[in-house]
C-alpha cells in the first residue's frame, strides 16, 4: 500500500488539513475578491485576485506559473476545459477570453 500524500488525511478520517495557505501576489486588503479553480485531475490550482495574475499552484502550494493579463479588468470567472489542459479566463471589459495551456 501506497504511504500518503503530503497533508493527506490517513485512515479515512473525516478531519480536514491545510495543505498550504495561498496569499495571491497583490493582494493587499480583505475586500480582494479571490477566485479558485482545481484542475479536473486535481494537480493544479488556478487563483485569481485583484491584481490581474493568475497564479497556477501544483498540489503543494509551489508556483507553477503567473499569467500577467494585460487586457481588461478584473477576473470575473477561472475556468478549466473538462480535461485539465486548458484554463480559460473572463474578465470584465474585454470581450475576449483568455485561454492558458
Amino acid at each position: 500500500m501506497d504511504s500518503p500524500q503530503k497533508g493527506a488525511v490517513a485512515g479515512g478520517s473525516a478531519a480536514a488539513q491545510t495543505l498550504f495557505t495561498i496569499k495571491p501576489a497583490g493582494a493587499s486588503g480583505a475586500d480582494v475578491k479571490t477566485l479558485l479553480h482545481w484542475q479536473p485531475v486535481g494537480n493544479y490550482v488556478a487563483v485569481a485576485s485583484g491584481n490581474r495574475v493568475i497564479q497556477i499552484f501544483d498540489r503543494y502550494g509551489e508556483v507553477v506559473d503567473d499569467v500577467a493579463l494585460t487586457a481588461g479588468g478584473n477576473v470575473l470567472q477561472i475556468s478549466w476545459d473538462c480535461d485539465g489542459e486548458v484554463l480559460a479566463i473572463l474578465q470584465s471589459g474585454n470581450t475576449a477570453i483568455v485561454m492558458w495551456d
